[in-house]
């Protein structure tokens, strides 16, 4: 959950890419990216300097390149950013993943 919703602040649209990030993160290692079993404690993470692990700590088969798109989207790997600069937040993972390909021949993801 986005630290708004977890703070039971109003919510707009801006709470889904946060979404996107968290859920690109769990698919990736099957982890969640900011751990805890209460509100509180998931919220304490996502606000600790450091941000989430990074993805090749948990799946060391997840490509360098798809690590580094995902670690720039907000709630996935960069500390959370607060809602009115989320969606800016969100723009250099869209411009890495823009300029990141599959190459299904290689069987790599290349940047």
């Amino acid at each position: 959950m986005a630290p708004e919703q977890l703070k039971r602040e109003p919510i707009d649209a801006r709470v889904d890419i946060f979404a996107y990030g968290v859920s690109a993160y769990e698919l990736l290692t099957n982890q969640k990216p900011y751990p805890g079993s209460t509100p509180g404690e998931i919220l304490a993470a996502q606000m600790q300097p450091t941000g989430a692990i990074p993805l090749r700590e948990h799946n060391p088969d997840v490509p360098a390149a798809l690590e580094k798109v995902v670690m720039k989207m907000p709630g996935a790997g960069c500390r959370p950013p607060l809602p009115v600069v989320r969606r800016d937040a969100a723009r250099p993972a869209k411009r890495a993943l823009r300029l990141t390909r599959w190459r299904p021949f290689r069987d790599s993801w290349q940047v």
